[in-house]
């Protein structure tokens, strides 16, 4: 794909990502967070988190609708459509939860913050649980991982 001599339309896009994957430009994590109860009546979507990070980038930031992703993770405690609760004697109510990983395409140490601070409001807003944000996030943006090469060589 990334060796293909005519400028095929169809294949700009995937040439793009291979591109992107073999610099090493990936989506930077920004956190992730759950619905404060799982199973409830509240059922937020990844396109309801989705809708609402880009409707609260701010109108001066360098952030784009585009630049956000949103990642589901599902878990159903490895019985797929069985329920695991006719199989224990002891058990809690839920059978399966949500997590919801937000990513951003960009790699400015700029953007991840700003992506952090809208995270936590949209959070705020739909009523989640408080977003986990992870410290090593930082460490992944295109300027660091500059210095990580040159540490390697």
């Amino acid at each position: 794909i990334i060796l293909a001599e005519e400028d095929d339309p169809q294949l700009k896009d995937a040439q793009n990502i291979l591109r992107n994957i073999l610099t090493r430009k990936l989506y930077v994590y920004v956190g992730q967070t759950q619905p404060k109860e799982a199973g409830s009546s509240n059922k937020i979507t990844k396109a309801d988190l989705l809708t609402d990070l880009q409707e609260n980038i701010p109108e001066n930031s360098t952030l784009k609708k585009d630049d956000f992703d949103v990642l589901e993770v599902k878990l159903d405690f490895g019985m797929g459509d069985t329920n695991p609760i006719e199989h224990v004697h002891f058990y809690n109510k839920i059978i399966h939860e949500v997590i919801f990983r937000v990513l951003i395409k960009s790699y400015s140490e700029e953007h991840l913050k700003e992506a952090h601070g809208i995270f936590k409001a949209v959070c705020e807003k739909l009523k989640m649980k408080e977003p986990s944000v992870d410290s090593w996030s930082r460490l992944l943006t295109s300027a660091n991982l500059t210095n990580l090469e040159s540490v390697d060589q």
